[in-house]
């Protein structure tokens, strides 16, 4: 019952229950909170236990219905937290609940007048939300969690849990071709474990396949017998040989709480026939049909090939080659002096040139200067003749 002595006589009660209350390090377990109440909360809230030893966290959603006690109607809201622990040992759990009701014996007795009082006097405008609210407090039993360590000779990954299922969603073709993905969807359910604690499941390969996973999903559902840890993931896988190849069995290994042995949770292997890809088998084809006879070679199936004859020998191609270069000076030149040295000689040529022009021209300049003097001196120059004398001397 509620501590206030106005609800003393009714029924304000809350209850606290763990399940399973025994679990071991890694599991999850189920904390339920109970309330029952008839006192008319106009609101609530439930406290828990602040701690590091384990985590709390709401799961799943809240429940609400009315019974009958003792012949009197009650409601019951039901709230239910996920518990991880991350110590063993042993722990006790209270939680509480905190609530309102009006306050009725606040409320003074009021007659409708004749005149309604809008300012609040009047019980026209008596409702709830102008009622005083009294707080009410109850806290729950203590429950008992009992948290087991794990076995000191354990190896690997540590799952432990009641039952651990591994499922596949595989279509397996008839038959495949080199290079073609094919998917592979796993599922992994673990009992009482949160799905954050679920190992990364991974695909075997071999020498005959490639795979790759896409990001797994993992989440955390209720169920009858308690939370229950989801983990999905799907993996494309490749062949990359043809044949009849085996696509490796996946493998979880898990700890059984009931039985406390180790258990293996598998998918068996799978074998698929793969068949050569279209693309291998026309450059098969394509190779065949241009390989030369050995017997009868053309010339035109010896410039196809890529192999180089034996050095001893020369090849038609080299003839040929050699009888256009010996005919080409620019191949001769080439051969002689170099790329680089057929540079060097045009551009030596062009400053022999440059200089052998410029000396001819400065040479035939001064050739025909001399002449040009000579001229003027065999030809008689012309005098100017003297003005008249218009006014002689006596």
């Amino acid at each position: 019952t509620g501590q206030d002595s106005t609800v003393r006589n009714r029924i304000f009660d809350a209850q606290g229950t763990i399940k399973p209350d025994q679990i071991y390090e890694g599991e999850s377990t189920l904390y339920t909170i109970r309330l029952m109440e008839n006192v008319g909360l106009t609101q609530a809230q439930i406290q828990t236990p602040n701690t590091t030893k384990y985590t709390l966290s709401p799961f799943g959603q809240d429940k609400i219905n009315q019974t009958t006690v003792n012949n009197t109607p009650v409601r019951v809201y039901e709230r239910t937290f996920l518990l991880t622990p991350s110590e063993t040992g042993n722990f006790d759990l209270t939680g509480s609940v905190l609530g309102f009701i009006p306050d009725t014996s606040a409320v003074r007795s009021r007659t409708l007048g004749a005149f309604p009082d809008f300012f609040g006097n009047d019980d026209f405008f008596n409702q709830p939300f102008g009622i005083p609210q009294k707080e009410v407090y109850v806290s729950t039993n203590t429950s008992i969690l009992t948290v087991k360590p794990k076995p000191a000779d354990w190896s690997g990954w540590w799952l432990p849990s009641r039952q651990v299922i591994l499922k596949e969603q595989f279509n397996k073709p008839d038959s495949i071709q080199v290079g073609q993905p094919i998917e592979r969807h796993v599922q992994l359910t673990a009992l009482g474990v949160d799905g954050n604690k679920l190992p990364l499941i991974t695909q075997p390969v071999n020498q005959s396949i490639r795979a790759y996973a896409n990001p797994d999903k993992r989440t955390v559902i209720d169920s009858e017998s308690g939370p229950v840890g989801i983990e999905e993931i799907t993996f494309v896988i490749v062949p990359i040989t043809d044949g009849e190849i085996t696509i490796p069995a996946i493998q979880v290994i898990w700890f059984n709480t009931e039985t406390e042995q180790k258990s293996i949770a598998e998918l068996p292997a799978q074998t698929i026939s793969v068949l050569p890809s279209e693309k291998t088998d026309k450059s098969i084809e394509r190779v065949e049909k241009t390989k030369p006879d050995e017997n009868n070679k053309t010339d035109k199936q010896l410039f196809s090939e890529e192999s180089v004859p034996n050095a001893d020998k020369t090849s038609h191609i080299n003839q040929t080659q050699s009888q256009q270069e010996t005919g080409n000076p620019f191949h001769m030149l080439k051969k002689i002096y170099g790329l680089f040295g057929i540079f060097e000689l045009i551009l030596t040529g062009s400053v022999l040139l440059f200089f052998s022009g410029f000396f001819f021209y400065m040479k035939h300049r001064r050739t025909h200067k001399k002449y040009l003097k000579q001229d003027e001196a065999k030809t008689p120059r012309k005098t100017k003749k003297p003005l008249p004398d218009l006014y002689p001397f006596e």
